[in-house]
This record gives C-alpha cells, sequence and structure tokens, in this order.
C-alpha cells in the first residue's frame, strides 16, 4: 500500500469517471515506486559518504568533501534506541523500524535547525555530523545540545527511548577530527543507554562516566574487579546479610567525615566506627593510606557505573 486518492463530488462516481480514477491510481503508484527508489539510493550514498568520512581511512577526505564540510568546525552526534523502547505490541515498531524513523525525522530537523548538517544510520546507530562557523565553533556543540532537545521534545510520543550523545567540537572536519568525534559521541551515547531518565548529553558532561566504564571494562578484562578488596566485602555482605559497603561508601563519600557518615544511613556514630572497623579487617584496606582510599573510592565508583 503506497497511499490513496481522494476526490470531493457531489454524486457517487459513474463507471467513466471510476475508471479514470483507477488509471490515475496507476500513474501514481509508478510515479510513488520510482520517488521512493530515488530517495532509498539517496539516503545510501549519504551513509556511505558519513561512514566513510567517520571512519579515519584513505577515503574519508573526499567524502568530507563531498559532503561540504571540509575546513568547517564540526559536531558530531549519535543517535541510538534503547532495546526496551520498541514494544511487543501488535503493530507497534521494532527497534529497527523506531531507529530509521528516527534518522529521517533527525537528518530532516538538523537540515532545517541548523542548516549544512547531514545525518544518516550506519549500523545500529544514526550519526550526524553538524557544521558550524568560526565564530560560533565553541557554541556549537551547546547549540547541537538544543537542538536535539527539541527535536526529542517535539517527538517525545514517537520516539520513546531514544538517546543522544553528543561529542566536542572539532576545530576542523579533518579526519582525524571527525573520528575522534566520533569516538567520543559513542562514549556518550553508552554512558546514556546506561543511565534511564537522561536523553540528551555532552561528551563534557558524562567524561567522567565514560572514563569509569572504560576503566571498568579494562579491570574486567583483567580479572581485577572480581578478587578486589570491595568485591570481597560484597561477596561477605552478601553471605552474612550485613551492609558493610554501604558503610565504607558512606565514609568515603564523607570524606572521613564520621558524623556525617553515620547520619546519612540513620546509625550511631559507635555502631558506624565499629562497622567500618570491620569493614576493612575483612578487605584488608589501611584506611589511614591515601593511596588505599582512593583505590576503594575507584573501585566502588566503577561498579557503580556497572550497575545501572
Amino acid at each position: 500500500m503506497l497511499g490513496s486518492i481522494w476526490v470531493a463530488v457531489p454524486s457517487p462516481l459513474n463507471s467513466e469517471n471510476e475508471h479514470m480514477l483507477v488509471d490515475a491510481a496507476k500513474v501514481v503508484a509508478l510515479h510513488l515506486l520510482r520517488h521512493r527508489v530515488g530517495v532509498d539510493v539517496d539516503r545510501q550514498v549519504r551513509a556511505d559518504l558519513i561512514a566513510t568520512a567517520l571512519a579515519e581511512g584513505p577515503a574519508a577526505p573526499e567524502a568530507i568533501e563531498r559532503l561540504r564540510l571540509a575546513r568547517r568546525p564540526v559536531t558530531v552526534t549519535a543517535t541510538a534506541v534503547s532495546e526496551t523502547a520498541a514494544t511487543s505490541t501488535p503493530g507497534a515498531p521494532t527497534s529497527r523500524q523506531l531507529l530509521e524513523r528516527t534518522a529521517d525525522a533527525l537528518s530532516f530537523h538538523l537540515s532545517v535547525v541548523i542548516p549544512g548538517s547531514v545525518a544518516a544510520l550506519v549500523g545500529d546507530v544514526c550519526y550526524a555530523i553538524v557544521p558550524g562557523s568560526a565564530p560560533d565553533a565553541d557554541d556549537l556543540p551547546e547549540k547541537v545540545q538544543s537542538a536535539a532537545r527539541d527535536f526529542l521534545h517535539r517527538a517525545s510520543d514517537g520516539l520513546t527511548g531514544v538517546v543522544l550523545g553528543i561529542d566536542r567540537a572539532a576545530d576542523s572536519a579533518g579526519p582525524a577530527d571527525l573520528a575522534r568525534s566520533r569516538n567520543d559521541a559513542d562514549r556518550t551515547l553508552r554512558v546514556l543507554r546506561q543511565r534511564p531518565g537522561r536523553r540528551v548529553a555532552r561528551h563534557s558532561e558524562v567524561q567522567v562516566d565514560t572514563l569509569l566504564l572504560e576503566l571498568g571494562d579494562l579491570l574486567h578484562n583483567e580479572g581485577g574487579l572480581l578478587d578486589g578488596p570491595i568485591q570481597q566485602l560484597r561477596t561477605y555482605d552478601q553471605e552474612n546479610g550485613t551492609a558493610l559497603i554501604d558503610t565504607l561508601t558512606a565514609w568515603l563519600d564523607s570524606l572521613g567525615n564520621v558524623l556525617s557518615a553515620s547520619t546519612s544511613l540513620d546509625v550511631h556514630p559507635n555502631t558506624f566506627r565499629y562497622r567500618l572497623r570491620r569493614a576493612a579487617e575483612i578487605t584488608g584496606i589501611d584506611l589511614n593510606d591515601p593511596e588505599k582510599r582512593f583505590a576503594a573510592m575507584l573501585e566502588l565508583r566503577i561498579m557503580r557505573a556497572d550497575s545501572p
């Protein structure tokens, strides 16, 4: 089904008029098919150019030129749909359909709000490259963030679960700059997908979160989080029904202020001190050693980042 033709007439159609309408529908259908093929070809060409421009390969400079982005400050955005966005309700769009719809709508929105913007679906992510001018290069990420929020607000009913990450602005759309910008946008997007509730963010706003996620990846790959002192304390809590990890966390977050930490947990200070000593005994952490305290804080933060 491509569409329909409507006519307003004072009385029911006679057979001759009905045949004319049917013949006209056939002509319009062919026109729509040709138009759809052309649009699909244009979309694929644009997607190929954007993917090439962001990949920092030997063909990247030519792709950047064809996109008319050379020697201009740019910002890259990455948009994706969470797995829970599409429902199993009959007739509801799948995640892929929702992402395709998002890519088309975002491409149109950005091209109107910020002329020269290009966007396309590359794999499971919709990337947009938004150009600016030299005078407003520093304000470009903020401008793009405002446009993204406006886009998601306008399409909030139809694009539930869509999140959008924005990189730091690149001084010029060189291959290396675009590749770095894409990486920053991807890292920001990852944080948003693991932090329910927030839909748009710039890399500078979630830089610590991205660092913690990457440190967590590194430690997981090396097994460093599997037998660390904080993991030992967590295992002890699970096996004994205690909450010593909460005690240690509150103490570290309060910079060693027992009164403040015990108040945050609604525990008597003496009870809190006892639990803190037990936590130190179980983990072997010397709480007077600043290096050990820092390592414990880092491990706790990484675990928080791994547990959205």
